[in-house]
C-alpha cells in the first residue's frame, strides 16, 4: 500500500448556543446579568465566551478566547457576527488548535462535544457552517495546490450531491465555478473535449496567487485557496460543510476533507484526462475510501456518502437579511488562519534572531 503524508488541519465550528445552568455559573464570574439592554447584552456575550473557554479548559480541553495573547496552542472561542442571534441564543465560533491527522484527533473532538453538550443548548441555523483547513508540512507546494484544484473541480458535482440540502445552494459557500467565469468556461470545455483541457488550464498558472485568483476569486466559495498564497498561512479551506451539532458530524466532515485532499495530491490525473461527463457519487466514494484506508484515522469517522435530493429551506430569510449575512461572511476573517499565520511569523522571527545571534558569535570567535 502506497505511503501517504498525513495532513495537518484545523476546524472552525460556527454555532448558535444558549448557556445551560452549569455554564451560567461560570458566566456570573464575568459580569453576566439577565438583561436585554444593548450594552449588557454585549457584556453577556463576552462573559459567555470567557466562561465557555474556562469550562472547556476545566473539562480537559485547553481553550481561551481569541483576543487573548500567547501561543496558538489551544482551542479558541470567538464572536461571530455573521450568525443570526435570537431568543437568548448567541452566535459564536469554536476554533481548534493545529491538529495532526496522524494523531488521535478523534478523541479530542469527542471531548469537545461532551463538554459542549454539558454546557450549551445548540440550535441549528443555516447561517452557520463548518470550515476545515488543511496543509502539508505547513504549506502546500504549487504542484500540490494544482492537484487539489483539479480534483475538487472534477468532483464538484458529486460533492454537491452528498451535501445536506442547505449547503447545496448556500450563498456563503458557493461552488467555485459560480464565482469564477474562467473556471466555469474551462469546466464547460472539459465536458466537450475531455478533462485534460481543464487540467492543462490549471497547470498553466505560474504561481500560487494567479491560481488562487482563478479558482477562488472570493473566499466565500466551497474551496478557498486565498490562504495558500505567499504571506498567507498556507492552508486550503473547505467551507462547504454544514453546521455540525454532534461529534459524529464534526468527525465526518473533517475526515471527508482530509481524505479528499490526500487523494488529490496522489491522484493520477492522466487516467481521467480523456473523460467527459460528470463523476458519480460512487466515483467520489472510491476516492475517499482510497485515502481513508491509507490515512487510517478517518476510517472510523466517515459516514456513508449518499446522494441527497435538494429541497427548499424550511426558513427563508428575506432578501435584505440575506444581503446582510452575505456581506458579513465576506468581511469575516478566519481566526484559525490569522492565528496560524501569526504563529508562523513569530517562529520565523525567532529563527532569524537565533541565526543572527549565532553569526555574531561566530564572527567574534
Amino acid at each position: 500500500m502506497a505511503y501517504v503524508e498525513a495532513p495537518q488541519f484545523g476546524v472552525e465550528i460556527e454555532l448558535l448556543v444558549r448557556p445551560k445552568p452549569a455554564l451560567l455559573e461560570f458566566m456570573s464570574q464575568y459580569g453576566y446579568e439577565e438583561s436585554t439592554e444593548y450594552f449588557q447584552a454585549r457584556k453577556n456575550r463576552r462573559a459567555l465566551h470567557r466562561a465557555l473557554a474556562e469550562a472547556l479548559s476545566v473539562g480537559g480541553l485547553a481553550a481561551k478566547v481569541d483576543e487573548d495573547e500567547g501561543e496558538f496552542s489551544t482551542w479558541l472561542v470567538a464572536y461571530d457576527g455573521s450568525i443570526q442571534e435570537s431568543d437568548g441564543f448567541y452566535g459564536l465560533e469554536v476554533i481548534s488548535r493545529l491538529l495532526e491527522s496522524a494523531d488521535n484527533w478523534l478523541a479530542e473532538i469527542d471531548l469537545l462535544w461532551t463538554l459542549l453538550d454539558d454546557f450549551c443548548f445548540i440550535r441549528s441555523d443555516d447561517s452557520c457552517g463548518t470550515h476545515v483547513h488543511t496543509s502539508l508540512r505547513g504549506r502546500y507546494t504549487l504542484d500540490e495546490l494544482k492537484r487539489i484544484a483539479k480534483a475538487t473541480v472534477y468532483y464538484e458535482p458529486a460533492i454537491t450531491s452528498v451535501m445536506p440540502n442547505e449547503r447545496k445552494v448556500s450563498l456563503w459557500s458557493r461552488s467555485n465555478m459560480s464565482e469564477s467565469t474562467q473556471l466555469r468556461q474551462a469546466y464547460d470545455n472539459a465536458q466537450i473535449h475531455g478533462y485534460g483541457y481543464l487540467f492543462d488550464w490549471i497547470d498553466s498558472f505560474e504561481d500560487e496567487e494567479a491560481l488562487s485568483n482563478a479558482i477562488s476569486p472570493t473566499k466565500a466559495v466551497s474551496w478557498n485557496f486565498k490562504n495558500a498564497v505567499p504571506g498567507g498561512c498556507g492552508t486550503v479551506e473547505f467551507r462547504r460543510p454544514p453546521q455540525v451539532t454532534s461529534t459524529e458530524a464534526t468527525k465526518h466532515w473533517i475526515a471527508f476533507t482530509l481524505c479528499l485532499v490526500t487523494y488529490s495530491v496522489h491522484c493520477d490525473f492522466s487516467q481521467i484526462s480523456q473523460l467527459t461527463g460528470k463523476p458519480s457519487t460512487e466515483n467520489l466514494r472510491n476516492a475517499i475510501s482510497w485515502a481513508a484506508n491509507r490515512l487510517g484515522s478517518p476510517l472510523a469517522a466517515l459516514k456513508p456518502l449518499n446522494d441527497i435530493a435538494a429541497t427548499a429551506h424550511s426558513i427563508q430569510p428575506n432578501a435584505q437579511e440575506v444581503a446582510r449575512i452575505m456581506e458579513l461572511k465576506k468581511q469575516k476573517k478566519s481566526v484559525f488562519a490569522e492565528k496560524l499565520q501569526s504563529a508562523q511569523s513569530s517562529l520565523a522571527a525567532s529563527a532569524a534572531q537565533l541565526a543572527s545571534g549565532s553569526s555574531a558569535t561566530a564572527a567574534k570567535n
